[in-house]
């Protein structure tokens, strides 16, 4: 993932490591319950979880979040219902 600021300087980049660990670790308090029978994870949730990585890559770069851009459309879709209801 790339952090860019206003004027389209990279400010951070990171490899999704920790997501790989969180995918192929089957006791990871965060992927219980969210697995198929077989032990792999549904691509919405895989993309979720890599938005998720984001917003905390940014927060550990003190970066403040304009906008966020996936290739998700029912990601983005469970981001900003989840976003609009919990400002009301």
């Amino acid at each position: 993932m790339v952090i860019w600021d206003d004027v389209g300087m990279v400010r951070g980049a990171k490899a999704l490591k920790s997501l790989s660990k969180m995918l192929t670790h089957p006791n990871t308090k965060t992927a219980r319950g969210i697995r198929k029978r077989d032990g792999r994870f549904t691509p919405l949730i895989v993309e979720l979880m890599a938005i998720l990585e984001g917003l905390l890559f940014a927060i550990e770069c003190r970066c403040h979040i304009f906008a966020m851009e996936n290739d998700s459309i029912n990601a983005i879709a469970i981001v900003n219902s989840t976003c609009v209801s919990s400002s009301n």
